[in-house]
């Protein structure tokens, strides 16, 4: 059976349209190509490696990047507490239960890339007592937690974003594990086969709100907009949990926000677009952030670009879901594409690279992290070109 797919996707993409050259899909006015034509897409995942002995990569004229920390279990987010301490989240994404020969691929895809099978669910403390760049203490800072992903320290709770709530544990400066099972703050859309389960954390200037970014379910609505409600979208919720709403949406998977600072102090988010459209599209990219924006997905994508309402029937569970996307869609772009949309997108960066969770990109093997010569931890981030 699986012979016979490998086969057919070979002589499916052998007939597909030539990919367009990468270098037209970078910056603010990308140029897109139209959307690939039916039959099977181009998978090409890459494989992940280990760095070899020695091996680093290229740093900015002043800098080198060395190895912070080894051995461990599928790193995908840091942050440092305000003594230095570095806590690392290890987690993954985790094999999909059935789904037929669809969720096969997938799971073929997500080994390919690195994923195990089984999701590490711990945070790791990393101390560098002396700070001279070699990590003198390792301790288990929290275990037994779902997909953990996002973290942020605010007053003296330490915020972890689980893929299915919002967690928090009491901290003490210092403290080399927090104890508990963690109280909830608030639940978050989740589903068996949870999509796009990245958590991201951020905390207000003030300290009084946490932005909670949250994916999609699936690529393009694949199963309807029912169990999309609450998803591709930035939450808003205050420290203790009793107000939540959605901040922004049609933010198809946004992971890795940041404040601009200065006197907007604008809130940034990268995003990663949706997938099976062809080479080099769509691109992700980065854009501020407008309360109460919508953002395009699934309906829109960079500015005025529509899906077409025969790829919602070919995506979605049934033709009447697709039929009611379509309206909603319409909807949209009366009240909000046409003047939130294109603004936005135009002003975005264009990011070319790979949407498969990879937000954090560490700069070593995929059981390191890397620093940067001044001793603090970095995130070595790289450009790449979108395979769908």
């Amino acid at each position: 059976m699986k012979r016979i797919i490998i086969a057919a996707s070979l002589v499916l993409a052998a007939c597909a349209q030539p990919a367009p050259s990468p270098e037209t899909a970078y910056g603010a006015d990308p140029q897109l190509p139209a959307p690939a034509g039916g039959g099977l897409p181009t998978i090409n995942v890459p494989r992940a490696v280990g760095w070899p002995d020695g091996a680093a990569p290229s740093a900015p004229e002043g800098f080198v990047v060395t190895r912070f920390a080894e051995g461990l279990d599928h790193p995908r987010w840091i942050y440092t507490l305000p003594n230095g301490d570095v806590v690392v989240a290890e987690s993954s994404t985790t094999p999909s239960r059935g789904g037929g020969v669809e969720g096969w691929i997938g799971n073929m895809m997500m080994r390919r890339g690195g994923a195990p099978d089984v999701s590490a669910d711990r945070i790791t403390l990393l101390r560098d007592s002396d700070k001279d760049g070699d990590v003198d203490e390792r301790h288990v800072f929290a275990d037994n937690l779902n997909q953990p992903f996002g973290m942020v320290l605010v007053g003296g709770h330490f915020y972890v974003g689980n893929t299915d709530a919002v967690v928090r544990f009491p901290y003490v400066e210092g403290a080399t594990r927090v104890e508990g099972a963690g109280e909830a703050v608030v639940q978050l859309p989740y589903t068996s086969n949870n999509g796009h389960w990245t958590r991201n954390l951020i905390a207000s200037e003030d300290g009084s709100k946490i932005y909670v970014a949250v994916g999609s379910a699936s690529n393009i609505a694949d199963q309807g907009m029912e169990v999309e409600e609450g998803r591709a979208a930035i939450w808003e919720i205050t420290v203790d949990g009793l107000q939540s709403r959605i901040f922004a949406s049609g933010l198809r998977n946004p992971v890795g926000m940041g404040w601009s600072g200065g006197d907007a102090n604008a809130l940034w988010v990268a995003v990663n677009e949706r997938d099976m459209l062809g080479d080099n599209l769509v691109p992700d990219y980065m854009t501020s952030v407008q309360d109460g924006a919508f953002y395009g997905w699934p309906y829109y994508y960079w500015g005025r670009t529509a899906m077409s309402a025969w790829r919602f029937r070919r995506t979605c569970a049934c033709a009447s879901r697709s039929r009611r996307i379509t309206r909603l869609a319409r909807t949209q772009r009366r009240s909000a594409c046409s003047s939130i949309i294109s603004t936005q997108f135009r002003s975005a960066i264009g990011m070319a690279r790979s949407s498969a969770n990879t937000a954090l990109g560490i700069a070593a093997s995929p059981s390191a992290i890397a620093s940067r010569s001044c001793r603090s931890p970095t995130v070595a981030r790289a450009a790449r070109r979108k395979i769908s």
